[in-house]
Formats: structure tokens, sequence, C-alpha cells
């Protein structure tokens, strides 16, 4: 959401704003989920996270993941995060 909140800024020259979500399923290690990921109205918004196109993420997001909830962080903190 930052990354499309700051995309839209620096593109407000243009007329550029958000248009909606699209969802894509991503795979990993431990297997897959939904992703929403934010659009805007010109098309120019490349998310940074997780590339247009990209379906699948290595393992070392993964292990990033179950890190951060060894620190005791909780599902929703990370899922903000």
């Amino acid at each position: 959401e930052s990354e499309i909140t700051d995309h839209v800024q620096e593109t407000k020259s243009e007329k550029n704003r958000r248009n909606g979500k699209g969802t894509k399923t991503i795979t990993s290690g431990l297997g897959s989920f939904e992703l929403e990921t934010p659009r805007d109205h010109n098309g120019s918004f490349e998310p940074q996270t997780v590339p247009k196109r990209q379906v699948s993420i290595s393992s070392d997001i993964d292990k990033k993941i179950i890190g951060l909830y060894g620190l005791g962080m909780s599902y929703s903190d990370i899922q903000n995060h």
C-alpha cells in the first residue's frame, strides 16, 4: 500500500490515481497463497516487493517471515509489515 501511495504522489502531475487491486497466486517453498496487488490508472506502477508477473518467491522470504514470527510478531503485525 505504501508503494502505490508513494508512486501516485510522485506521478500526481500526470493525473495518476489508484485503480483497484489485482490478485495473483504466489507459490513458495511452504505452499501457495493469494496476494492482492494495487494498480494505478496509468499502469506505470511496478511493485518492488513482488514485481509484476512474478508468481513464486524464494525461500529467503519464507525464512524472514518465520524469523519475524520467532521474534514474537503476531500474524497481523507480519502482514502489516
